[in-house]
């Protein structure tokens, strides 16, 4: 959900809230207004009677055809002598038969004591009342109208500030999707007269400038380093190689010489090592084939057959007969050779090699040693490891690790009973 819809679904479920509230405190406002109104004018009516009852009216006949013309207006006789004095008013609600409407109606009214010609009479004055749930009804249906105009007013603010001020952001946020870091210029951002957005490009400005920078300077001296320490190491292992071919080489010359020639077969594979590993961080490989990765493998076994039948490893496998991903040919074929490799390098003699490939993943397992190794500590860059073999790097499984990342796969370390390590490379 986007940033301005979720403001604006936050501001609805409160004015909701408010809403639904609001009607009944609405309701009891209006209802205890509505109720001082009425027993204040049923109070003045009630003395209007009263002074017409000192004034004006002569007989009980009076009485009678007032409460004919007006059935708000009742006169009812008691027993005993007036009162000395006016009587508090008591007010109550009454339901009685409207002839009107024909239907029961609840009423308002005033009731008192008073004299007339020396006989106490009970007063009652009442007015009808309004249907409280018709006038709770109304106050839904005036609050119900208010809401969808307000969602409706909302929606259409939100439309309008999503097309026109936000519009900068997420032009900006489109130049930032497209940019790559290996550009030659740091991307023009679209220039805006709304102080955040003007603020957030120049931060962005500034960030990609000094990234990009940094990049060009790591990337010339990864490129640079590799290029320098290829040709002095390309230079002393030819002239190791014309040394042991020398005539007059003794044994004892020969044994200082081959330890030589291995230390410099691992300086030239680590400074390659490091400079792929270097272009990976850099994201130089992208997804730009389609890769039949079931052939890959097979092309990689065929390869490494001797090797197995001479490490006396049995080979097990399950391919699906094509699977075809999106990914880079050359990382593609450096990943399986260095799962392949490091199974078979890592295996024991007489032990076993399964491959699995599926739809969903690439399954590399070999018998070794009976117990897990460290994870954490598998896919570190030059850290001792208890599984690192003599003359080894250390190297293969975090490029395989990176070239994952960068293809989008996932891989990852899993033990089972008894002494079977799998790497599983998980593709979809």
């Amino acid at each position: 959900m986007k940033l301005l819809a979720r403001t604006t679904l936050i501001f609805l479920l409160y004015a909701s809230v408010v809403a639904v509230a609001g009607t009944f405190v609405y309701y009891e406002v209006i209802h205890r207004l509505y109720y001082n109104y009425v027993d204040r004018t049923l109070g003045r009516r009630k003395q209007r009677v009263e002074l017409a009852l000192r004034q004006e009216l002569r007989t009980p006949a009076d009485l009678s055809f007032w409460h004919r013309i007006d059935h708000n207006v009742e006169f009812v006789p008691l027993a005993g002598a007036p009162p000395a004095r006016p009587a508090a008013n008591a007010f109550r609600d009454r339901l009685m038969f409207n002839t009107l409407t024909g239907k029961n109606q609840y009423y308002r009214q005033v009731a008192g004591l008073v004299g007339f010609q020396g006989r106490a009479y009970r007063l009652e004055v009442r007015t009808s009342l309004l249907d409280g749930p018709a006038l709770l009804g109304g106050i839904v249906l005036a609050e119900a109208v208010l809401f969808g105009v307000l969602l409706g007013g909302m929606l259409l603010i939100q439309h309008v500030l999503a097309r026109r001020y936000w519009r900068p952001f997420y032009r900006t946020l489109g130049t930032l999707q497209q940019y790559q870091l290996d550009q030659h210029h740091a991307p023009t951002l679209e220039p805006t007269n709304i102080p955040e957005f003007k603020a957030l490009n120049a931060a962005i400005g500034r960030v990609l400038g000094r990234h990009q920078r940094l990049y060009q300077r790591q990337r010339e001296f990864a490129e640079n380093a590799a290029h320098e320490l290829q040709t002095p190491l390309a230079i002393l292992r030819t002239k190791l190689d014309l040394l042991v071919q020398a005539p007059g080489l003794t044994e004892e010359q020969a044994s200082h010489i081959e330890p030589l020639l291995a230390v410099t077969q691992r300086l030239t594979h680590l400074s390659r090592s490091l400079l792929l590993l270097t272009h990976l961080d850099q994201q130089l490989y992208f997804a730009t084939e389609t890769v039949d990765l079931a052939a890959v493998v097979r092309t990689h076994l065929g390869q490494l057959a001797e090797q197995l039948e001479s490490d006396q490893l049995t080979l097990e496998t399950d391919l699906v007969p094509s699977l075809r991903v999106s990914a880079n040919r050359s990382l593609l074929d450096i990943l399986v050779s260095n799962l392949l490799s490091n199974a078979i390098r890592h295996n024991v003699p007489g032990g076993q090699l399964r491959v699995v490939l599926t739809a969903h993943y690439l399954l590399v397992e070999n018998t070794g040693r009976p117990q897990a190794l460290p994870a954490d500590q598998l896919f570190a860059r030059l850290r001792p490891r208890p599984d690192r073999l003599p003359g080894s790097v250390g190297l293969g499984l975090p490029i395989a690790r990176q070239i994952c990342e960068t293809s989008g796969f996932l891989l990852s370390y899993h033990y089972e009973e008894p002494g079977r390590h799998q790497l599983r490379v998980r593709i979809s």
